[in-house]
């Protein structure tokens, strides 16, 4: 296992089935300490010829170079790996009938079945889960046989784990199943960052609030300025010298001048 980088690059990193990190537990009483790592081709299991054979033909060996660090551990119980980083990515190999449920940090996030069948399907590992979209900082993953039962010959075939650590990611509150059926794909060695258009800008509203109060303002100040300037004018006219020579016009004679008017008429002096 590689240990976790302090760089901000995104960096994988791999937790082999044969790493002390990961632990085996049985929730059986009659699985106690049953589990084997292969390729140990000497070890026998009660219901199968050789654990790194399927169905017991010595022709179909399993293609051990296609597997991390060449293992796989066959287990029937509960497989716990710790790690911490944003993305993680679980490997199974496809020897036998495989029937598991897988948690994440106790919440479990989907199922894998898969079933053996010939031996060019058990020719490689194969992802059973992913998530890329975790918090940064430690998980616990969980990969519980569903059957849990040594009759059974649904067994958990794990190859290992990768987690990957630094970088730009996105956060979500819990975590996501990419995968519970088995499809096949392969971690991504780099993660893109965030685009420039997703930072943070002004919200528009405030934007448009202080156009619209730039604007009334200047209208505010340009009729004010209008109206002072037509009162000063005005004000200048009315103390001018040209106002004061104005003709006003007289009011008329009272009534009674009328009757007090004397008029002198000539005695009228006819013509002979």
């Amino acid at each position: 296992m590689s240990s976790p980088s302090s760089t901000s690059a995104p960096t994988n990193h791999t937790i082999d089935d044969t790493s002390p990190l990961v632990q085996y537990n049985n929730t059986a009483n009659d699985l106690s300490g049953v589990f084997v790592s292969c390729p140990s081709e000497e070890q026998i299991l009660p219901f199968k010829d050789n654990t790194c054979r399927i169905s017991g033909q010595a022709s179909n060996v399993f293609d051990f170079s296609k597997l991390q660090n060449g293992t796989m551990t066959v287990f029937w119980g509960t497989i716990t790996v710790p790690f911490s980083g944003h993305s993680v990515y679980v490997y199974f190999a496809n020897q036998d009938d495989v029937k598991c449920e897988i948690l994440l940090d106790n919440v479990k996030v989907g199922d894998y079945i898969r079933f053996g069948g010939a031996s060019g399907a058990a020719s490689r590992s194969i992802m059973g889960y992913s998530n890329t979209t975790l918090n940064d900082g430690p998980h616990e993953l969980k990969v519980t046989n569903i059957n849990n039962d040594r009759q059974d010959t649904s067994v958990i075939n794990f190859d290992g784990i990768e987690f990957t650590t630094g970088g730009a990611v996105s956060v979500s509150s819990a975590p996501q199943s990419s995968s519970s059926t088995g499809t096949i794909s392969s971690p991504s060695a780099s993660i893109t960052p965030p685009s420039a258009s997703t930072k943070s800008s002004p919200p528009i509203g405030a934007i448009v609030g202080a156009t619209v109060g730039c604007i009334l303002l200047l209208l505010f100040l340009l009729f004010l300025l209008l109206f002072l300037r037509k009162r000063r004018r005005r004000a200048s006219f009315f103390s001018s010298p040209a106002a004061a020579e104005i003709p006003t016009n007289s009011p008329p004679p009272a009534m009674d001048d009328w009757h007090n008017t004397t008029t002198t008429i000539s005695p009228f002096t006819p013509r002979i």
